[in-house]
């Protein structure tokens, strides 16, 4: 799969993943299984009590964005659960989304250097007031 994905149980501890995710922890598979993903990211460590939180309030974890290794990740998680409905594990998929977020933050730079742009004369040397204030808008 091009996506990384791990199965966890409450505790956090890896208990089934995929080649791609391994390769995110520059360790072998079976090196991870039963270690505590806490033990290689301190915000999945978060995260996992934040989401089991969630899945025993009957409450969904949206998909967000988390930073490993300085690289960022989308991450998606769902809830493995029982037959009487409790969350014992979960299913996390992560996708690298790092050149995206560069390119973004690179869009979002230009855009102020714009914005500045626009609203500066250079021949007065003075700041266009009405042109400042401009909202940005998401398409």
């Amino acid at each position: 799969m091009p996506v990384a994905m791990v199965l966890l149980d409450r505790k956090g501890e890896h208990v089934a993943l995929n080649q791609a995710l391994a390769s995110i922890s520059g360790k072998q598979k079976q090196d991870l299984i039963g270690l505590k993903i806490a033990q290689l990211s301190a915000e999945s460590g978060r995260n996992i009590v934040r989401d089991f939180a969630a899945f025993d309030e009957g409450k969904a974890v949206p998909d967000h964005e988390i930073t490993i290794d300085g690289k960022t990740y989308y991450a998606a998680v769902k809830p493995l659960r029982n037959a009487q409905g409790y969350a014992i594990g979960e299913m996390v998929a992560l996708m690298n989304i790092s050149k995206t977020k560069k390119l973004e933050l690179e869009l979002e730079e230009s855009n102020r250097k714009l914005l500045y742009l626009s609203s500066y004369d250079p021949l007065t040397n003075v700041m266009i007031p009405e042109l400042i204030t401009v909202r940005r808008i998401n398409i």
